[in-house]
């Protein structure tokens, strides 16, 4: 009984053995046909003789008899520029391809083939029981296209294999990417301009344009604006210890600040034109220059009505000097300004989209200010006063109040005629007793007044200045030759005076003088919507 056992177990053994013989030397057998096969994938995928320019049908043909009928190849050589699929400028599109097709593609596109080196494989056997394998492989690719395109190509790849009959037959599945590196040596930008050719070497762009960017629309405009808008100021009026009266008593005098009365209309006309140049390329960068004419309407006025100047006056029928009182019951200015501007433009724009009329602008500059003028109105009432001081048989100038002064002015003629009519007339007629008098001294020649109404019109001048000029706007395409352009214009200058020194409001009854001639220096912002057209020139 034991014998029997021993010798089926030995019967058993055998047969194992035998099998797993036979498996490892299948097995061995698959392992020499997969390097058969890409031994054959490396001469045939070149597409050429051995040693020989010219694509070979006959090398194509073996090729193609190492994959299985479906199979597809990955396509990092024939991109979407040759596919005339994609309008130019076209971007690289890899794709997998059926062999036939891969194959035809590839002698359109490389008349003498391409040489191709598998630089490191890798091989996976672990599924040759399930009839399949992979191979990595690292491959080097170079060649030139049909337009004398040299391209380099080192990718990663994975090849799939089948097995097939039993394993009698082995063929090619599928080839995919895991990686790669594309390059056109004589092409660095990739934009198909070969770089001797190319007039941006290092920028893609599209052959129309030698290599450079497609250009944004044209180079060269004429630029008519128009714009309204308001304005603001800032200001550096007349100072209390620069005024021109002889011996000023800066101690008893006063004077407001100067400010902008914004209760008023504060606008601003510009009228213009530029010309406009943008670079080669895109387009996008540019400069320009040209001129703007502005108007200024504004109201300017003294804080709380704050005007006093005590200095010594001198009488011009008597000689007689005096301490002489001016202020100020109310002053307001109505201003009218113009100034011409030749600017010069950094500009920048962008189509909204490729197919878009809409452009974005940004205009950024400096300006030279040729000049800026003016004319103000000055509506003003005003008390003319006096005070006399008698020593020594004459009339003398005092700079303070002494004993013997005598004041005249509203409120010390308003004193001295209750005194003496206050118990007979009325108040209305002590102010009629008051204005009848300085009448009087009027007409014997002295330079009093009380209330006097002053409206006069004085023309200012400022300095030139540089100013800044920030230009926002759209741009909308009418035609080829004309387009609309709107948006916001902003414009900042500051101006000195050099006749500020030594100003005076007013001296005798009657004369005024604007504050804009005794501002030192000002700022002008303008703020404006502008519209205009941009005529099209190249």
């Amino acid at each position: 009984m034991k014998k029997i056992q021993l010798t089926i177990y030995m019967l058993l053994l055998f047969v194992f053995v035998a099998n797993a013989q036979k498996s490892i030397t299948e097995k061995n057998k698959l392992i020499e046909k997969a390097e058969k096969l890409l031994n054959d994938y490396k001469q045939y995928a070149s597409f050429s003789q051995l040693d020989k320019n010219g694509f070979s049908n006959v090398t194509a043909s073996q090729f193609k008899l190492l994959f299985t009928d479906k199979a597809e190849v990955f396509d990092n050589l024939v991109t979407g520029f040759f596919d005339n699929e994609l309008e130019f400028p076209r971007n690289i599109r890899l794709k997998n391809r059926k062999v036939d097709d891969y194959i035809a593609k590839t002698k359109e596109v490389f008349p003498n083939g391409i040489k191709a080196v598998i630089t490191n494989v890798t091989a996976n056997y672990y599924g040759l029981n399930n009839n399949n394998f992979n191979f990595i492989l690292i491959r080097k690719y170079n060649a030139y296209a049909k337009n004398d395109l040299a391209i380099e190509c080192i990718d990663t790849v994975l090849m799939r294999c089948k097995i097939l009959d039993n394993g009698e037959d082995l063929k090619i599945s599928e080839i995919f990417s895991i990686g790669y590196t594309l390059n056109f040596t004589n092409d660095k930008d990739k934009d198909y301009v070969f770089d001797q050719d190319d007039n941006c070497p290092t920028l893609r762009g599209i052959k129309e344009n030698k290599g450079c960017p497609k250009n944004d629309g044209p180079n060269m405009f004429v630029t008519p604006i128009i714009a309204f808008g308001f304005n603001s100021f800032s200001f550096n009026g007349p100072a209390q210890g620069n005024l021109g009266y002889a011996d000023y008593v800066l101690g008893s005098s006063k004077l407001g600040d100067m400010i902008q009365n914004k209760s008023n209309g504060n606008s601003s006309l510009s009228i213009g034109a530029e010309f406009e140049y943008y670079f080669r390329w895109q387009r996008q960068w540019g400069i320009g220059f040209g001129a703007i004419y502005q108007t200024h309407s504004f109201s300017t006025e003294l804080a709380n009505n704050v005007f006093r100047a005590e200095y010594k006056g001198v009488e011009n029928t008597t000689n007689t000097e005096y301490r002489r009182m001016i202020s100020v019951n109310s002053l307001s200015e109505a201003n009218n300004m113009s100034n011409l501007l030749i600017p010069f433009f950094v500009k920048y724009k962008k189509h909204l989209s490729s197919d878009s009329k809409f452009w974005l602008n940004l205009d950024l500059g400096v300006a030279f200010n040729l000049f800026l003028n003016g004319s103000s109105n000055g509506s003003s009432n005003m008390n003319y006063d006096a005070a006399y001081n008698y020593e020594n048989g004459s009339f003398v100038y005092k700079g303070t109040t002494s004993v013997n002064e005598l004041i005249v002015s509203r409120e010390e003629l308003r004193k001295y005629f209750t005194d003496k009519y206050g118990n007979t007339t009325s108040a209305k007629g002590i102010e009629l007793l008051i204005d009848a008098e300085f009448e009087k001294r009027k007409f014997e020649g002295y330079d009093d007044g009380t209330k006097e109404n002053v409206n006069k019109t004085n023309d200012f001048k400022f300095n030139s200045s540089i100013a800044l000029i920030i230009k926002p706007a759209i741009t909308y395409e009418i035609s080829k030759k004309l387009l609309l352009v709107g948006g916001i214009m902003f414009t900042s200058s500051a101006h000195t005076n050099s006749n500020s020194n030594n100003y005076k409001l007013t001296d005798k009854v009657g004369e005024y003088n604007t504050l804009m001639n005794g501002t030192s220096s000002f700022t002008l912002n303008a703020t404006s919507l502008f519209l205009g057209t941009k005529i099209v020139i190249n």
